[in-house]
């Protein structure tokens, strides 16, 4: 068989092949620990609680939860800015779960920014940051990389300087190594894809190079800013808004050393990946299940081994998965395919409560996104540990840092009892 026959079939097979991870084995576990996880619910949860894991797709505002949000809001005098405020705490926490239901990703977007308000000083956003690294640590989050949306409280909102936000943010990462157990925090600036001065909905309008200007004010801030932050990412809505608007302030953070993310295949479609991958210089893409649309995107990233951010409880509650997938649960097919999927809690004070296909409701937080996934994908315990692997490996750490927190996999998968 001559040479670019050979090239061709592998071609082929690359584009035909089924990965079968049911068949893996992550060779951490006894055959009595295999079937005890994987025949028992109880155990299965509780294995997945302890499993050391990396979140990678975390927006610091969509861990702002009810309760916290109105002790901000007195803090600050603003219980008269609250919607629905009537003195009673109880009630009102009530009332703004019950507002948390979405159809969709700009529904969901209104009432996300809209609580923002009530956040004002560096104190609230330590307060923020910390409230969620504490429910991180309670699910053996050993390492997270926090996104952050400048732009909503230093122009769509409060007018906030820039230290505020960030200094709050970091002081917060930092202490979250003294937690028990530890989570090794840090900070991915984001930009909101719908401020560019083509959107018309935008709130003020979007300034010219408006994001531009705000990297390069963090990169000449005497503050430090630059060195406080990991990288650069890219949210809000998709419709309309492609990732190609954003190619200057990418080729900028890459100029100065920043790791470069961004959202795309959510709501968007597939061939946003691509651009975040040709114009933005990604290495890595949130959510980005819609890839399954295209077969020529699957096999770019999976023979570039791009990571993805993916979000179950979060495509379950905008309905992402009701209006692309039929109803169900990506993840499988996902995997299936080879490509490096990474589960992630994305808004968890949002994203709570979705019920799975068995009638089980399910938190929003990362624990939670494994456990829905596992029970409506038939994940095994062997997979469950992959994917654990894998949010370590689409981490921006180093390789001996890698090494460290794979063995902290492994040690746990060895004396789970």
């Amino acid at each position: 068989m001559t040479t670019s026959i050979v090239i061709l079939v592998l071609i082929d097979w690359m584009a035909t092949s089924v990965v079968d991870l049911r068949a893996y084995k992550s060779g951490f576990l006894s055959s009595e620990q295999a079937l005890s996880i994987n025949s028992n619910q109880n155990v299965l949860q509780r294995f997945i609680q302890g499993l050391p894991k990396a979140e990678l797709h975390i927006h610091i505002e969509g861990t702002l939860e009810p309760n916290d949000m109105l002790a901000i809001a007195k803090r600050n005098d603003l219980l008269e800015t609250l919607d629905g405020y009537t003195n009673d705490d109880v009630a009102w926490c009530k009332a703004q779960k019950l507002k948390r239901q979405f159809r969709n990703l700009q529904e969901f977007l209104d009432l996300y920014y809209s609580a923002c308000d009530v956040l004002r000083t560096e104190e609230d956003f330590y307060d923020l940051a910390m409230s969620y690294l504490k429910k991180a640590s309670k699910g053996n989050v050993r390492y997270c990389e926090i996104f952050f949306d400048p732009q909503t409280h230093i122009i769509e909102r409060n007018s906030l300087p820039i230290e505020i936000v960030i200094n709050g943010l970091y002081r917060a990462c930092r202490d979250g190594t003294t937690l028990n157990p530890p989570v090794d925090a840090h900070l991915i600036m984001c930009f909101l894809r719908h401020r560019h001065p083509g959107c018309a909905w935008a709130k003020p309008p979007a300034a010219e190079d408006e994001a531009l200007k705000l990297l390069r004010q963090v990169i000449e801030s005497k503050d430090g800013l630059i060195d406080k932050i990991k990288g650069v990412g890219l949210d809000s809505s998709e419709e309309n808004n492609p990732p190609s608007l954003f190619r200057d302030v990418f080729a900028l953070a890459k100029e100065v050393g920043l790791h470069c993310v961004a959202h795309a295949g959510e709501e968007g479609p597939s061939s946003y990946i691509i651009e975040c991958l040709d114009v933005l210089g990604c290495e890595r893409v949130d959510h980005g299940v819609r890839c399954l649309e295209s077969n020529a995107v699957v096999e770019r990233l999976v023979s570039e081994n791009i990571p993805l951010t993916v979000c179950p409880c979060s495509n379950h509650r905008l309905q992402v998965i009701s209006r692309f997938f039929s109803g169900e649960n990506p993840v499988r097919t996902m995997l299936s395919k080879g490509l490096k999927v990474t589960l992630n809690g994305d808004d968890p004070a949002y994203f709570f409560g979705h019920e799975d296909k068995f009638g089980r409701r399910h938190g929003g937080y990362i624990e939670s996104n494994y456990f829905a996934t596992a029970r409506e994908c038939s994940l095994s315990a062997d997979e469950l540990i992959k994917l654990a692997m894998n949010s370590f490996e689409s981490s921006f750490i180093s390789k001996i840092e890698l090494q460290a927190y794979c063995g902290m996999v492994k040690n746990y998968c060895i004396n789970f009892k």
